[in-house]
């Protein structure tokens, strides 16, 4: 039974389901998303002075914010999957053997 229960967490892990996804590990994920937003914080203190200085960092924003679109946009089309389906899939490749149904009620029986 716990054998199983690992297994199927294991696979449906919901820290590293969406990394996965994007071809990174938790870690690297992580890593990547605290990078998103130490530019994005840095950019919301850049709109605020420009809000109060309107003639200071006019076009700093939105070109930046552009350049980190197309970066993402880039790693998202660098890890889309070459078998057709959809970058944001929420189950694992059929390649894994998943206890079926079955199998998960006759080990929550033992």
């Amino acid at each position: 039974m716990k054998q199983t229960k690992a297994k199927v967490f294991f696979l449906y892990n919901p820290f590293t389901k969406h990394p996965n996804t994007v071809g990174e590990t938790y870690f690297e994920h992580m890593w990547q998303a605290f990078k998103f937003f130490c530019i994005l914080l840095r950019l919301t203190i850049v709109v605020l002075v420009h809000s109060i200085f309107p003639f200071l960092f006019e076009f700093t924003t939105s070109s930046r914010i552009k350049k980190l679109n197309n970066y993402m946009q880039s790693r998202i089309n660098s890890t889309k999957p070459d078998n057709g389906t959809e970058y944001h899939t929420y189950f694992p490749a059929k390649d894994f053997d998943l206890p079926t149904h079955e199998e998960i009620e006759k080990a929550k029986k033992k």
